[in-house]
């Protein structure tokens, strides 16, 4: 008859374990919704690109590294090594080593995401050999993370199973490399974050529109403040006691990381889909509020008064045939936003004049003296 420590029993996940299993399953709802957004917003729009397959493929990646952290939990991951019995305790580490190889490789696609979207909107080359640098690095890190995790031990099954007769490396190489890993996903994090606030000077859009998506990657900074704090847990590695409370502490950093690095690098992308939202919303309330009004009016809501030829002015006029109310006025700053509004949700008619005025004697530059040229688009 098998004992207790024979047969592994699920833990109760309490403490640093609880943290991780909500930690994980708040992100892994939240990724999900965003990355099914991005992915409506960029096929609907047929602009879809290489940025969008990393993102997918990181995303998939992380649903099996969330899992395996949410079912870490359950086996003794962030759990103490008293309330755990060896067979609990071998399955737990089984969860670990499936940790580390998801972790590397999704957040290998997520950085480089993020990067080929920030290569997307620049031309310059410089940016795109800092950027093409990240990527390459970021994969060169995390396929020798993976295959120093799989052959950390020979055979694999020394790793969870110390009964079986093999070597597996030192706790100090594999804190080595976790300290490795660390130090690039903090270079690259600050990296991805910091680009976007030169690269955006030189792109003429609204101080708004720049202020919106530089804070959207600041919450890259955030996941390299997760990277940071993960050295500072990273000497779990070395500890022969509570190794699987320990090292859960990375976990969560892990869970973090990939959690934030997925929303940061698809928020921008996002803008389009509540923009639209946005507009529909005002389109539809515009219609309601103007349905009643039949009474045609004429609003000129534009005057420009150019000199650019010698010898003559220019004068411009832009009037706009719409429906309103008698009682609207248009001599003040009201009446001109309702005109302009009422222009978008009942267009009839566009006219635009222009005057030109004789000013000088030189009757070889424009020999009538009045020129009125009217152009009207309904």
């Amino acid at each position: 008859m098998a004992s207790n420590d024979d047969l592994w029993q699920p833990v109760e996940p309490q403490g640093l374990a609880l943290a991780i299993v909500v930690t994980g399953t708040i992100f892994l709802a939240l990724t999900t919704v965003v990355v099914a957004m991005r992915s409506w917003v960029r096929f609907r729009m047929k602009n879809a690109g290489l940025d969008d397959l990393a993102m997918i493929s990181g995303y998939m990646v992380n649903i099996v590294h969330t899992s395996v952290v949410v079912r870490g939990c359950f086996t003794g991951v962030g759990t103490k090594d008293a309330i755990l019995n060896a067979a609990t305790r071998m399955e737990g580490l089984k969860s670990l080593l499936i940790w580390q190889a998801s972790y590397s490789a999704g957040l290998c696609f997520i950085k480089a995401s993020i990067s080929i979207t920030l290569m997307r909107i620049t031309k310059q080359k410089v940016y795109h050999r800092i950027l093409s640098g990240l990527v390459i690095l970021c994969a060169i890190v995390s396929l020798t993370s993976i295959i120093v995790v799989l052959n950390q031990c020979h055979p694999l099954d020394r790793y969870w199973d110390k009964t079986v007769p093999g070597t597996c490396l030192t706790p100090a190489s594999a804190t080595a490399m976790s300290y490795i890993s660390s130090a690039v996903n903090v270079i690259t994090d600050i990296s991805v974050a910091t680009i976007p606030i030169f690269l955006l000077r030189h792109i003429q859009m609204r101080p708004q529109l720049k202020l919106y998506i530089q804070l959207i990657f600041g919450l890259g900074l955030m996941a390299g403040v997760a990277s940071i704090v993960r050295l500072g847990f990273t000497d779990a590695y070395m500890d022969t006691t509570d190794f699987l409370h320990d090292t859960g502490k990375v976990v969560l950093c892990t869970v973090l990381e990939c959690g934030l690095g997925i929303i940061a690098g698809s928020l921008p992308i996002l803008r389009t889909f509540f923009a639209r939202l946005a507009k529909d919303y005002s389109t539809d309330a515009e219609k309601g509020h103007h349905s009643g009004g039949d009474d045609t009016k004429l609003v000129t809501f534009s005057h420009y008064n150019l000199q650019k030829q010698s010898g003559c002015e220019s004068n411009t006029y832009v009037t706009i045939t719409e429906g309103g109310n008698e009682n609207d006025s248009d001599s003040n700053e009201s009446a001109d936003n309702n005109a302009k509004s009422s222009a978008a949700a009942n267009q009839q008619a566009i006219t635009v004049t222009t005057d030109l005025h004789q000013t000088s004697n030189r009757v070889d530059e424009l020999k009538p003296e009045e020129t009125r040229t009217t152009t009207e688009v309904r």
